[in-house]
């Protein structure tokens, strides 16, 4: 079993118990296993699988890394949300509002701040469209 805690920049965002970790590295996605060789590596924005007792999860996060060590695994990153818990709707507004901004500003701080938004935002609609049981 390997106790896993996503920590984000502001709040101690789940913790979890699960057999298995699937994580989207900057190599590629990667699996981690009970009694897995202490590693520590940077993740990339995507979707995090876990499984336990046969039920997989899903949670969307923000570029981090992963400490894993001793069955224990933090997963530090901006942000973090579980499939399930995506509002679909504040998203959509989000990607709605990034764009306007993208094509409207003249700002450039606005316009990366804009890309940003848009990049996280259709990456929480896909994995909800992908991985969540309510559509």
């Amino acid at each position: 079993m390997i106790k896993t805690e996503f920590i984000t920049r502001d709040e101690h965002a789940y913790s979890i118990e699960t057999e298995k970790l699937d994580v989207l590295s900057t190599d590629g996605r990667r699996t981690i296993l009970s009694n897995h060789m202490a590693i520590m590596m940077p993740l990339l924005m995507g979707v995090v699988e876990t499984e336990y007792n046969g039920k997989l999860d899903h949670y969307v996060i923000d570029d981090g890394v992963i400490f894993f060590e001793k069955n224990e695994a933090s997963i530090l990153s901006d942000r973090a949300v579980r499939c399930e818990e995506i509002d679909t709707e504040k998203a959509k507004a989000h990607i709605e509002k990034a764009r306007k901004i993208i094509s409207e500003s003249d700002d450039e701080d606005d316009i990366y701040n804009a890309k940003m938004s848009l990049k996280w935002n259709e990456c929480l609609l896909k994995a909800r469209e992908r991985y969540s049981t309510k559509r």
